[in-house]
C-alpha cells in the first residue's frame, strides 16, 4: 500500500506456496509477524456461532502449539484421533490427559483456590463416589476415599475398610456398620489380642481416658482412669476425685 511515496507489503506468497502476512520471510504455511503485543488474527461471526477447525485423519492428530524464541513447541494441546484422547502440554510434557471417557490424568499438583467455601467438589453420577489415591507400589485402585448414601469410608491394601463416618456421624474403626453396636459414636473392630492402645512418647509421661459433663472446671475429668508411667501406678477417679492409685 502506498505509504510516504513508497510501498509497504502487506502480504508475501513465497515460491513454496507459503504465506506471509507482516513479513517476507514466512516459515509456515502461513505465517502472522508483528512487533506489538495486540491481537494477531480475528474470528468473527456476527449473527451466529464461530470457531476454528484442526482437522486430521482419524489415526493422526489435531495440535495447537504455543512456542517462543528459545522453543517452539513449549506448549502444545494434542487432540490424538485414533484413540480419541486430549493431552495437553506445559514446558514439553504432558500436565493432563483426558481419555475417551472424560476421565482426566493430572501429571503434576492441583492447587485448587475459592472465594466461596467449596474449593473443590467430587461428584459421582453413580451410587458411589470415589477418591483414589496410590504410589508407585499401589495397584487395583485399593488406596480410596469413598461416600455412598451420606456415608464416607476410607479404605486401604486393597479396598479394605479402615474407618468409616457415617451419616449419623458415629464412627467405626476396621468395620463399616458403627450404628449397629449400643454405644455407637466410635466402634474398633478388634481382632485376636487387637484392641486399643495409649503410647506414650516418654516413661516419665501420664496417660488417660476421662469422662467428661462439661468444658471448664472439674467437668472436663469428672472421672477417669489412668496410669502414669514413671510409678507404674494405675488409677481411677470419680466425682473428679482420686479414688483408687
Amino acid at each position: 500500500t502506498p505509504s510516504g511515496g513508497s510501498a509497504t507489503v502487506a502480504l508475501t506468497i513465497d515460491s513454496s506456496q507459503r504465506i506471509g502476512i507482516g513479513t517476507l520471510s514466512p516459515e509456515r504455511l502461513i505465517h502472522c509477524e508483528s512487533s506489538g503485543s495486540d491481537v494477531k488474527a480475528l474470528f468473527e461471526s456476527t449473527n451466529a456461532d464461530t470457531g476454528i477447525l484442526i482437522k486430521a485423519l482419524n489415526t493422526k492428530n489435531s495440535r495447537l502449539w504455543f512456542g517462543d524464541n528459545d522453543n517452539e513447541e513449549i506448549g502444545a494441546i494434542d487432540y490424538d484421533h485414533a484413540d480419541d484422547s486430549l493431552d495437553f502440554f506445559v514446558n514439553n510434557a504432558v500436565a493432563m490427559t483426558i481419555d475417551s471417557s472424560q476421565n482426566a490424568t493430572f501429571s503434576g499438583t492441583i492447587t485448587a483456590t475459592s472465594a466461596s467455601d467449596n474449593v473443590a467438589k467430587f461428584e459421582s453420577s453413580d451410587a458411589i463416589a470415589r477418591i483414589v489415591i496410590e504410589d508407585s507400589d499401589s495397584e487395583n485402585n485399593g488406596n480410596f476415599i469413598a461416600v455412598q448414601n451420606d456415608v464416607m469410608s476410607f479404605a486401604t491394601n486393597g479396598g479394605n475398610t479402615a474407618l468409616t463416618i457415617d451419616s449419623s456421624q458415629n464412627v467405626g474403626i476396621g468395620l463399616n456398620n458403627p450404628s449397629d453396636y449400643f454405644s455407637d459414636e466410635l466402634v474398633i473392630s478388634a481382632s485376636d489380642n487387637g484392641g486399643l492402645t495409649l503410647a506414650s512418647a516418654d516413661t516419665g509421661h501420664a496417660a488417660y481416658i476421662m469422662w467428661a459433663d462439661g468444658t471448664s472446671g472439674d467437668s472436663v475429668y469428672r472421672c477417669q482412669v489412668g496410669y502414669d508411667h514413671n510409678l507404674d501406678r494405675f488409677g481411677i477417679w470419680t466425682a473428679a476425685t482420686n479414688a483408687l492409685f
